[in-house]
């Protein structure tokens, strides 16, 4: 193959100029954007594989297919030496802003409880370099997803999330290369699914 026109184009999430054989994952995707905003349960889908095969691409692409749905979407990427609690928030804290909510007032509410989930990290005595902001202007929601469990902390943190999405009708996806976290818009503050 003349070396100038093949497609192949090694580099990490770099898109080739055809996303070939992939045709099978988008169309199962778009079933499952269509089901979930209908309010039908719905799996979430784990992409596995071997480095450099595509799953970034891939997954860039079913992002950019959320976001053509009306979907707000988040990325992030799990480090074994880094907290879950900054990434996701940055992540769903991206989410909230593409959704576009008609209603600031709760948009702000599930971001002040983004932000409270961010800064939970830290602790109340934490030098204020330690203290991140994760650019949020909405005051902190002190009670919801600041309680040092990261179990209770995730299922109130995605459950306002989700409620948020289901209000507008959408949903809020968030991708890695490690993991995907969706929110079910059925109903307001229903618990969503998650895997990793």
């Amino acid at each position: 193959m003349d070396p100038i026109r093949n497609p192949y184009a090694p580099g990490a999430g770099q898109r080739p100029p055809e996303l070939a054989g992939r045709d099978e994952q988008l169309a199962a995707f778009d079933v499952v954007l269509e089901r979930v905003a209908r309010g039908r349960p719905e799996r979430s889908l784990v992409l596995t594989g071997l480095r450099g095969v595509g799953k970034t691409v891939l997954l860039n692409a079913l992002r950019s297919a959320a976001v053509r749905k009306g979907w707000g979407t988040g990325k992030l990427e799990a480090r074994p030496d880094q907290s879950l609690r900054r990434p996701l928030a940055s992540a769903l804290h991206q989410a909230v802003r593409e959704l576009g909510h008609p209603s600031q007032e709760e948009a702000d509410h599930v971001l002040g409880v983004i932000r409270s989930f961010a800064q939970r990290e830290a602790g109340a005595d934490a030098k204020l370099k330690d203290r991140w902001s994760p650019g949020i202007d909405a005051p902190a929601v002190r009670g919801r997803a600041d309680s040092g469990d990261v179990e209770i902390d995730l299922v109130e943190l995605l459950t306002d999330v989700g409620g948020l999405a289901a209000d507008k009708g959408s949903g809020s996806p968030c991708s890695s290369t490690r993991c995907r976290t969706s929110a079910r818009p059925t109903s307001p503050r229903s618990a969503p699914p998650a895997t990793s």
